[in-house]
């Protein structure tokens, strides 16, 4: 049986997949993290938001204060932060999360790490129904500080910048 040069050249690239690593690279792992971070939003788990994080966590929101969405205040501590998160929205959330990037620490026990978030927060209703009035939009940039813990990757801070927002307020429980 003849092969075609490139199914060739393929099925060697593939047959070279095997001797990977099955574990996620460092990068993957603090990435992940800060994904699971926010997948605890939309799932509404305190559970999963403690695993992301670490006992003295800092939450800065301030930025979102002026729109009485943040606390004045940075947030400390993760007995304070994850509840105060997950009650914060009650709302169905949709975060997604581009332009992951790691920078790590010259010691390798922490690093930076930032994105683009896209968040969607839609109106509790009991029925379905389309309308741009069931929906607020958020643009941030999310900037995070991961240390490694017993070879797992918490974040240590997360701080939020708002870029824009769009959409009905209500949908946050600020009113018109």
């Amino acid at each position: 049986m003849k092969l075609f040069p490139i199914l060739s050249s393929t099925a060697l690239f593939l047959s070279g997949v095997h001797a990977i690593a099955a574990g996620p690279s460092t990068r993957e792992a603090i990435t992940d993290t800060l994904l699971t971070f926010y997948r605890s939003l939309d799932l509404k788990s305190e559970s999963l938001l403690r695993s992301t994080t670490t006992p003295d966590l800092v939450f800065d929101g301030t930025a979102f204060a002026s729109i009485g969405v943040g606390a004045p205040d940075p947030m400390v501590g993760q007995d304070v932060i994850a509840p105060a998160l997950i009650a914060s929205l009650p709302m169905t959330t949709s975060h997604n999360l581009a332009n992951l990037r790691v920078v790590f620490h010259l010691e390798g026990a922490k690093a930076n790490v930032t994105a683009y978030v896209l968040a969607y927060h839609y109106k509790l209703l009991s029925e379905p129904a389309e309308s741009t009035s069931n929906v607020y939009l958020m643009s941030n940039f999310v900037e995070g500080l991961a240390r490694r813990e017993s070879g797992v990757w918490k974040l240590e801070r997360v701080r939020l910048e708002p870029f824009f927002q769009s959409g009905n307020l209500e949908v946050m429980g600020l009113g018109a």
